[in-house]
């Protein structure tokens, strides 16, 4: 048996889970953003909904392949251009507010203390990839780790 000098693993649906989410966000598009406009003070129309679950979708990669990774800032940025200019909010709290919706359903799996401590037993460095959905910061990806109690589990990310 060939020597293992470290073991990684891909996050979503490997270590964690955004419990009751399919692969493909869109269809809790308008819930995620309503959650996130309501985090803001307002509720948006349907239209405004449909503005930016149009946006979205472009950016969805389940549904679009890409090769160029887009930031959550600028995707989130056309949205809040998008709806309207009396609301002055910042794209960055549009996103935190959308993501915000996705982490409150983050959990670990039922085998993965497990997995990782046999793992850390044995003396193996343990990392994490990630092909976050929509540009999703880093920070996210942290505030998940921890949540789901894996972040001091692992040598990297």
């Amino acid at each position: 048996m060939p020597h293992i000098a470290a073991v990684g693993f891909d996050l979503g649906d490997t270590l964690i889970t955004y419990a009751d989410t399919p692969l493909n966000w869109s269809a809790l598009y308008s819930a995620a953003l309503t959650h996130a406009a309501k985090s803001l003070g307002f509720a948006p129309s349907a239209t405004e909904l449909r503005t930016a679950e149009t946006i979205l979708a472009r950016f969805n990669t389940r549904i679009h392949p890409r090769t160029q990774e887009v930031s959550a800032e600028s995707i989130f940025a056309e949205i809040a251009a998008a709806w309207p200019s009396d609301r002055r909010f910042s794209p960055q709290r549009l996103l935190e507010g959308f993501f915000a919706f996705f982490q409150q359903r983050c959990v670990a799996y039922p085998e993965t203390s497990a997995c990782l401590a046999a793992l850390r037993q044995r003396r193996l460095p343990v990392g994490v990839l990630t092909d976050a959905p929509y540009g999703m910061p880093r920070t996210f990806v942290a505030q998940d780790l921890s949540a789901a109690n894996v972040a001091d589990a692992l040598d990297a990310w």
